[in-house]
Order: structure tokens, then sequence, then C-alpha cells
């Protein structure tokens, strides 16, 4: 069977059953992937805003705080602070790299006992890998209640896979309060205080490493899959168009002569 064709802009547009339809599925799966990511810009925008508004309030004094369940899915990135006894035979040590150098080593997790008797994991920050052994930064490991400011942060997934914690070799890649709790054998608060940068007597642990930005490439990805979706039709229409030689400009048979015969030879 013949493809359709008509003529158009001089030329002749030859429909292909299997092109075409190719180009409308791709088409329209761009277009769709260019509307999902609008949704996502609209969602991340309204997720960077509710992340601001919830580090301008007042700090939170969790020494003095009974938080229902209920609230605690909207502590993240709360400005906090606890006073309490670091339990620094209990140190956990997750995998990280620093918030500002990129290099490699631990972030020190140590539990925190509260006056009232609750149990707080403290994210002190970030050492080297040469300093695991805490003797390397005993200055660090208070004996006496201090006072810890920071911000909460509630273990989730992450955007990135990672590989699982292995509790029984003491490899952690990303909070995990259940694991965490069982393997100290206590019951732990269901959020991280995350040190802020006040400086430790020793050099490290390195405080501050929160992340509290979130990357926002969503228009990005708006403009990619719809210039896709765009330069799909084009290419598509080049394609299927080709100029009708009747069309070309034609050239009198006397000015061809003419010429030809006022070539030098």
């Amino acid at each position: 069977m013949k493809a359709p064709a008509f003529r158009i802009f001089g030329g002749t547009f030859t429909v292909r059953p299997g092109a075409t339809i190719a180009t409308l599925i791709a088409t329209a799966l761009l277009i769709g992937l260019g509307v999902w990511q609008i949704h996502r810009l609209h969602w991340k925008e309204g997720l960077i805003a509710e992340m601001h508004r919830r580090m301008q309030e007042p700090a939170i004094d969790i020494d003095l705080s009974s938080i229902p369940a209920a609230a605690v899915p909207k502590l993240e990135y709360r400005n906090a602070h606890a006073t309490g006894l670091f339990e620094n035979e209990r140190e956990l040590y997750m995998l990280a790299v620093s918030k500002d150098g990129g290099y490699g080593g631990y972030h020190v997790l140590t539990p925190m006992k509260l006056t009232d008797g609750r149990e707080l994991l403290v994210d002190r920050g970030w050492i080297p890998y040469a300093d695991k052994d805490p003797a390397t930064r005993a200055r660090s490991q208070f004996s006496r209640p201090i006072t810890v400011h920071g911000v909460l942060r509630l273990p989730h997934a992450g955007m990135w896979p990672a590989p699982a914690n292995d509790p029984a070799k003491g490899v952690w890649y990303r909070y995990n309060l259940k694991q965490m709790a069982a393997t100290e054998g206590k019951k732990l608060l269901p959020f991280v205080l995350e040190a802020d940068n006040t400086p430790n007597p020793a050099p490290f642990p390195l405080g501050g490493q929160a992340r509290v930005t979130l990357p926002n490439h969503h228009y990005a990805y708006i403009l990619t899959w719809f210039g896709l979706a765009y330069a799909l039709v084009i290419i598509y229409g080049i394609n299927s168009w080709r100029r009708d030689p009747r069309e070309a400009p034609q050239q009198p048979a006397q000015e061809a002569a003419a010429e030809n015969e006022e070539k030098p030879e």
C-alpha cells in the first residue's frame, strides 16, 4: 500500500505509517516527561519554601519538649539544642565525605543521655579516616554534660541508592534509628541532631556538616524534555518532506545559451 502524501510548501510530504506512529509515541512520551517535571518543579519549590520556613522558627529545646509522634515529620530542618552526657563508648561511624573539602571519612554518631533519661543520637560531625580511633581526639570526648546546638534531621531513604547498612561490621551509610538502637541496646528518639559548627577543643569532629539546601534542576529538565520533543518533530518533518522538482526555478533556455556564449574559452 502506497504511503499517503500531500503537497505543501512547494514539495511533497509523505506520511510513512511506521515513522509517524513511532514519532507520535516518542513525542507524547517526551511531552509527558516535561509535564511531569513541571509538577516536580512545583513540588520542589514548595519543599524548599517549607524548609526555609522551618529554619526561621524558634529553636526547639529538646530537654523541655515532649514531642508527639504525629509532630515528628514536621521537625526536619528545625533548629534545636539539647543538654546531656555523651556516651562516648557507644560511638557509631557513618561513611561520608566532608561538606566542604569532599574528603572521605566518617560522621561520628554519639548517643546523648538527656537529663530525663531519654536517648538522643547526635551527629557530632565529620572526621577523617585517621581519626576514627577516639584516642586521636580525646579532648573532644567530653565526660561532662554539654549543650549541643544544631539542626534536626529525620532518617529517610535518600535520593540516591546506597549500600545497605551492615551493623554486624559497624558499617553505616545512612541513618537508620531502629537498626542503630538495636545495635546499642537502647531506645533512641526518632530524630537526629546534627551539630552546628561550634568549635571543639580538638580539631575533630568537624560540625556544621548539615546540608540544608536542596538541588533544583527541574527548569533544565523541563527545557530538555520539551526541547527533545520539538527537535523530534522537526526531524520527522525534514525526513518526510521532499521538494518537488517541478517547483524548482527553471532558467530559460535562451538565457542559458547566452551565458555559455559569453564564457571565455
